[in-house]
């Protein structure tokens, strides 16, 4: 009897734990109920039978089965029961149609491979153990690609190809002086924004010099070589004086900082020559503030035309609000399109001059090139803004760095630009003139004699950029009258010294350099004896800023004529820096 219990097979007890509960007879079954599970008999259920039928208790020879559980856990049709092995469903393997050779064994593979997954899934340390080698094969698979460390990225400079710039109708005949910076070949061309020819530039031509009819803007393109550095300028001489105007790339916006319609005539020139339409709002402050009005807003620009507006005299040119204004600060804002802008005051009998667009507004702004000699110096210092600025004022002169006396300190309120008088504080010497404010602020200046000049805030002049100097004009009148025009380079280093390289440029090509040094917090002024030239900083120089002055003298007599702020005009651009692929790691 031992003997038989000993014998007793395990899948026996297995079954027994396995066994499902009884049903209700009249119950239907439910076609997602486990297969009933039948026990076969054991090797030793004979010998337990016969010691039955001997006459033996049966129940001291079999034990008492322990009490049927049922599990909790609900199988899927066709899931085999925990240590049950895996019945084989019909076509299955190798039996499955179309399944022979190699594909069988694939797929016999396979279903080993599922069933241990289902044996491990069981086990809920086997699913740890799942988890911590896909993770490990993850992180081997990240630590394998992994890319390197990147190399510094730096970005490359080309030098320009192709330039643009606009130049407003002259109110006479004008002279235009063209120059470029650049080497090698390309072609320069000069039109009537029609498209008409005006001028030939011949290709190897450091500086072409043209007569332009009275009342024509022009467009000035450059491509190739010759593109690089491009800058262009009108010069007008006539019987009340000398007026220049630099030709401007089109923008979205520019800022002029002059005296008002209430001192003169003051026009507006704007040009488009771009194939489409351009759209622009007037915004403007003067000396009593705001002008808030709606005139001037959404006047259109045609497409390759130029249009004039009479600042306070017309509602485009911002009413009869803007009549009476002596000082004014005016902003023009392309809502669509691009265009060039330049501005005319005309002083009446003290002449006329172009104002140069003036840097736009920020908290730090140098004012170059005021000039020494006789006349009035009237700086223009305005707030754009809705609060009040306090500007500290300094100097910068060719004896050094100096606050004015009792002008060191600007009270400006807010929306209004003012005027300071400097003739006293400067002493005849020119200056530069930094301007450092607790808000954003733009700034100009008026020199007035015989003649009126205008000048505004400048940007410095970087590295890789040329700036056009001055064409003398020839002498006019006679005797004793006979006036006769110079000019000079006036240059700033408001921060650390500077050395730059000056070029002299004629119609047969460029001349012997020569370099300035500029003392750190110092100005200096070169006479200029030929008809234009180039101005280079030298590398590891300091922000140089720079005008260039045209005087007149009859006689003893020596005037202001024309003054015109310098521009960086540049000779390369940075492309930005890219990476010669991409890498990434994806799980």
């Amino acid at each position: 009897m031992s003997r038989a219990r000993k014998r007793t097979s395990p899948l026996s007890g297995a079954l027994g734990r396995f066994k499902p509960a009884a049903r209700d007879a009249g119950a239907a079954e439910s076609p997602w109920a486990s297969p009933a599970v039948e026990a076969q008999p054991g090797p030793g259920a004979e010998a337990e039978a016969e010691g039955g039928r001997d006459g033996s208790d049966p129940s001291a020879q079999v034990p008492e089965p322990r009490a049927e559980r049922t599990s909790r856990r609900r199988l899927r049709p066709g899931t085999p029961a925990r240590g049950l092995p895996r019945r084989r469903r019909p076509g299955s393997g190798a039996q499955r149609t179309g399944a022979s050779g190699a594909g069988a064994l694939t797929q016999g593979a396979l279903g080993k491979v599922v069933d241990v997954a289902t044996v491990v899934a069981g086990n809920r340390y086997g699913v740890a153990a799942l988890i911590l080698v896909a993770v490990s094969a993850l992180y081997g698979a990240a630590a394998l690609t992994r890319p390197g460390e990147p190399s510094e990225l730096r970005g490359a400079s080309v030098p320009v190809e192709a330039a643009l710039v606009a130049c407003p109708a002259a109110e006479q005949a004008a002279r235009l002086s063209l120059v470029s910076g650049g080497e090698g070949e390309g072609t320069a061309s000069v039109t009537a924004l029609d498209g008409k020819a005006v001028a030939e530039v011949p290709a190897a031509s450091a500086l072409f010099t043209g007569e332009v009819k009275r009342g024509t803007a022009l467009a000035v393109r450059a491509d190739g070589g010759v593109a690089a550095g491009l800058e262009a300028a009108q010069t007008v001489v006539g019987k009340r004086g000398i007026s220049s105007v630099p030709c401007t790339a089109p923008a979205t916006e520019h800022w002029f900082v002059t005296p008002g319609p209430g001192a003169g005539g003051l026009e507006l020139h704007v040009t488009n020559v771009d194939d489409v339409p351009a759209t622009i709002d007037l915004d403007a402050v003067s000396d009593d503030g705001s002008l808030d009005t709606t005139d001037g807003k959404a006047l259109d620009v045609p497409a390759h035309g130029t249009r004039v507006i009479k600042i306070g005299e017309t509602l485009d040119g911002l009413g009869m609000i803007a009549s009476d204004v002596r000082v004014l600060t005016l902003r023009v804002t392309a809502t669509s399109g691009r265009v060039a802008a330049a501005v005319r005051a005309d002083a009446g009998s003290k002449g006329a001059d172009w104002a140069t667009a003036t840097a736009e507004p920020a908290t730090r702004v140098i004012v170059p090139g005021v000039p020494g000699g006789g006349g009035r110096r009237t700086l223009y210092v305005g707030v754009p803004g809705g609060q009040d600025a306090q500007v500290k004022i300094r100097a910068l002169t060719a004896d050094g760095a100096f606050a004015p006396e009792g002008q060191d300190v600007l009270d400006v309120p807010a929306r209004t630009v003012i005027p300071l008088d400097l003739e006293a504080a400067l002493g005849g010497r020119p200056a530069a003139i930094e301007l450092t404010s607790t808000r954003r602020i733009v700034a100009g200046f008026a020199a007035i004699g015989a003649d009126l000049a205008l000048g505004g805030a400048g940007t410095p002049l970087d590295g890789g950029t040329s700036a056009l100097g001055a064409a003398p004009a020839p002498a006019r009148g006679t005797g004793a009258q006979k006036a006769r025009e110079a000019a000079s380079l006036v240059l700033t280093a408001p921060g650390k010294a500077a050395t730059v390289r000056v070029v002299p440029l004629t119609d047969s090509g460029a001349g012997t350099a020569t370099e300035v040094e500029i003392p750190a917090g110092r100005t200096v002024e070169i006479p200029l004896d030929a008809p234009a030239v180039r101005v280079i900083p030298l590398p590891g120089s300091g922000p140089v800023y720079g005008t260039r002055i045209i005087t007149t003298r009859t006689g003893q007599r020596e005037q202001v004529a024309t003054i015109r702020t310098l521009a960086a005009a540049p000779l390369t651009v940075t492309l930005p820096p890219v990476s010669d692929s991409l890498t990434s790691v994806v799980p």
